[in-house]
């Protein structure tokens, strides 16, 4: 197998195992800060996922817990069924269609009698690489409204003494809230964050997943429109060949 269908196998491959991943790891959490951690020796971790599940996962010296639900139980009662969520399914769809587009450039790298179709999967990569791309972006520009909505950030409550993390707070995929100068925690870490959210492992493993596909289709690209020059210079040889012969007869 030539250097370039090896490449562009374990790109494809690396890309669907990615996607793969990413629908069943949470696309956007919210934790406490570093400095939070370092002052309160404790973690606390929020994690929404694809499947509209919500996990969070406390763990300090006092207690350890965790507790996974679903998503329709920290929705206000204005939107009991999460009708707000459904850009969730249209995300999963999403992957899912960038993934499933993603199948034919492997099969296509493998069975040496498909390598003639190579140039025709250069579109469908290109074309799994941005629904996979717009999976990404839609997630990260729907989220902030439905969970700003929420009743609720998280099923366990966190203690009273610490900064309080409320779904209106929630302006943007990333974001943090502050310690603020009254807070009961030490004097220099006022003014530092408390709270951090953004985009998790999921989301992340999805973008790069995009990434990896179209750099696979344009290095297909450019090995086709390589070999497409080799036979043309190939053939032009071989007509100058025809058209000396007889004359040097």
């Amino acid at each position: 197998m030539k250097s370039f269908n090896v490449l562009l196998l374990v790109l494809n491959l690396v890309a669907m195992i990615f996607a793969a991943t990413s629908i069943a790891l949470p696309w956007w959490s919210l934790s406490l800060s570093t400095e939070a951690k370092t002052i309160l020796n404790s973690n606390f971790r929020v994690d929404y996922g694809l499947l509209k599940t919500v996990s969070t996962a406390v763990v300090s010296q006092a207690n350890n817990q965790s507790m996974t639900i679903g998503l329709a139980n920290l929705t206000s009662q204005d939107d009991p069924n999460a009708d707000s969520f459904r850009f969730m399914d249209t995300t999963l769809v999403l992957v899912v269609a960038g993934l499933v587009l993603s199948v034919p450039l492997v099969i296509v790298m493998i069975i040496p009698q498909l390598h003639k179709y190579r140039k025709y999967m250069v579109i469908i990569g290109y074309l799994s690489s941005a629904i996979l791309l717009v999976s990404s972006l839609y997630f990260v520009s729907q989220m902030v409204t439905p969970v700003s909505k929420l009743s609720s950030l998280t099923p366990i409550r966190t203690p009273t003494d610490w900064v309080t993390i409320n779904p209106a707070d929630i302006a943007g995929a990333w974001g943090s809230k502050a310690i603020p100068p009254a807070s009961p925690l030490l004097a220099w870490a006022s003014f530092g964050s408390f709270w951090v959210w953004q985009p998790s492992l999921g989301w992340y493993l999805a973008f790069s997943s995009s990434l990896l596909i179209a750099l696979a289709s344009l290095v297909l690209r450019l090995d086709v429109k390589l070999e497409e020059k080799q036979e043309i210079t190939q053939a032009y040889k071989s007509s100058s060949e025809k058209q000396t012969t007889p004359m040097n007869r």
